[in-house]
């Protein structure tokens, strides 16, 4: 685990995730123009997380002219 940051994966580490992004300058300003969502997709999961989540889980997030609008932890069953 990373000081501060919650169990990955989770809702909770999305939610920081998108936090973490929208306080740096840096990425605000060289990301710039990018408008596309990323769907990052965890797989080989240990064997304790894929009784709870299944064989894999993901990381939704709406990038916007530098900015993260928007994210969600979503499971296979979901999509």
């Amino acid at each position: 685990m990373v000081i501060g940051l919650p169990t990955f994966p989770s809702s909770e580490w999305a939610a920081e995730f998108c936090k973490r992004i929208n306080k740096s300058e840096e990425y605000r300003r060289s990301a710039k123009g990018w408008v596309w969502p990323i769907l990052f997709t965890v797989v080989d999961l240990p064997d304790e997380l894929k009784r709870i989540y299944g064989e894999w889980a993901g990381i939704y997030i709406d990038l916007k002219d530098g900015e993260c609008i928007d994210v969600k932890f979503v499971l296979k069953e979901i999509l």
